[in-house]
């Protein structure tokens, strides 16, 4: 490198959110506020609707997907 030169430091990366472990379904209460606490916004947000949908197509089968997306719809990101 040349007198005077200063090297330009790389772009930041933007940082990637860690992937649960387990599958959210498979996870315990403590394990999935953890993760939720931890998590983006988003990523929280999508976390929490496979929760949901695991719970929900238990008793209510082809339904789960409407129920689900109908109750995220109504939650606001700042709820979670």
């Amino acid at each position: 490198m040349q007198q005077g030169q200063q090297q330009q430091p790389a772009p930041a990366q933007p940082q990637q959110p860690a992937v649960p472990a387990i599958p959210p379904s498979q996870m315990t209460k403590d394990q999935l506020m953890n993760y939720l606490v931890n998590a983006p916004p988003a990523q929280a947000k999508q976390i929490l609707g496979e929760r949901l949908y695991h719970l929900i197509q238990g008793s209510q089968g082809e339904l789960a997907g409407k129920i689900t997306g109908m109750l995220l719809e109504g939650l606001d990101n700042s709820e979670l």
